[in-house]
C-alpha cells in the first residue's frame, strides 16, 4: 500500500508554537495534496521551554510506480540567524528614520538643533552654520553657547 500520512492533531506533542500550528497544518496539508517538497518556517519548543526559529523541510521518496512511499525530511534552528536579521531591520529602519529627520531638519528655513541628555549639543542643521559662521567644532559639545553669550562656561 502506498504510504500516506495525513496527521490531524498538529499540536499534539505540543512542539509547535500555538501560533504557527495553522501555518504549518496548511503547508503540509498542501504538501501531502501536491505531493511536493515541505518548506516552511516555525517555531519549535526547545529545552528549557523555549521556542526557537526552524525552518522544516521534507521531500518525498517515490517507487517506481510514482507512488510517494515516505518522507525525508530536516529541522533547522535558524533561531540566531533571525534575531540578527531582525535586529539588522530594526537597525535600518532607525538609519532610514533619522534620515528622513535629517532631510526634513535641513529642507526647513529655521535652525535645528538636538543635544543629549546632558544638555551637550550634538546635531545643528545647515541653517545654524550659515547664520552663525561656526563651523562643527565651534558648535558641538557646549561651545554653541559663545554664539549666544560672551560667557563661554556652562
Amino acid at each position: 500500500a502506498p504510504y500516506s500520512l495525513v496527521p490531524t492533531n498538529f499540536s499534539s506533542p505540543p512542539l509547535l508554537h500555538p501560533e504557527d500550528v495553522s501555518t504549518f497544518a496548511e503547508a503540509w496539508n498542501n504538501c501531502i495534496k501536491q505531493g511536493g517538497s515541505l518548506s516552511v518556517e516555525v517555531r519549535l519548543l526547545s529545552k528549557g521551554n523555549i521556542y526557537r526559529h526552524n525552518i522544516i523541510q521534507a521531500i518525498p521518496i517515490r517507487d517506481s510506480n510514482n507512488q510517494i512511499t515516505q518522507w525525508v525530511g530536516t529541522n533547522s534552528d535558524i533561531h540566531e540567524i533571525k534575531i540578527a536579521k531582525e535586529e539588522i531591520d530594526r537597525r535600518q529602519a532607525i538609519e532610514e528614520s533619522e534620515q528622513r529627520y535629517r532631510n526634513l531638519a535641513e529642507a526647513i528655513p529655521q535652525i535645528v538643533w538636538t543635544a543629549g541628555k546632558d544638555g551637550a549639543a550634538n546635531y545643528f542643521n545647515v541653517k545654524w552654520f550659515d547664520y552663525t559662521g561656526y563651523n562643527q567644532t565651534q558648535s558641538y559639545g557646549w561651545n554653541w553657547l559663545s554664539a549666544i553669550s560672551n560667557d563661554k562656561q556652562r
